[in-house]
């Protein structure tokens, strides 16, 4: 009985220790697609010039993947230090990216265009 009441409290505080470290962990990276066209900027720090999977604007962020799509403000710039991305996508041709911002990618898709 001794050892049931010790190991109780340790495997609960080890639960909370777990999940809490977890969340974080194991958020799926979201898919941002670039829309160009309601920003201010050609800048990738415009929010308005992304759009996520549920509509909403947003500034891409470690782990997030990038697509370019459309043929608005097809030439754009990384203005984000240090971006870690999952991967990028481009569904058609004509994008330019510029930028003096380190980029890093898991892969590179190119569906269509050049």
């Amino acid at each position: 009985m001794k050892n049931n009441l010790f190991n109780r409290p340790l495997a609960i505080a080890l639960a909370i220790i777990s999940t809490l470290l977890a969340g974080p962990l194991s958020a799926a990276a979201g898919n941002l697609t670039w829309i160009g066209g309601s920003g201010t900027s050609a800048n990738w720090s415009d929010a308005l010039n992304w759009i996520n999977s549920a509509s909403a604007n947003a500034v891409p962020v470690a782990g997030d993947n990038l697509v370019f799509s459309g043929s608005t403000q097809t030439a754009n710039t990384n203005d984000l230090s240090a971006l870690s991305a999952g991967w990028l996508q481009f569904v058609n041709g004509d994008f330019w990216l510029y930028g003096t911002d380190t980029l890093t990618l898991n892969g590179v898709t190119n569906i269509g265009g050049g």
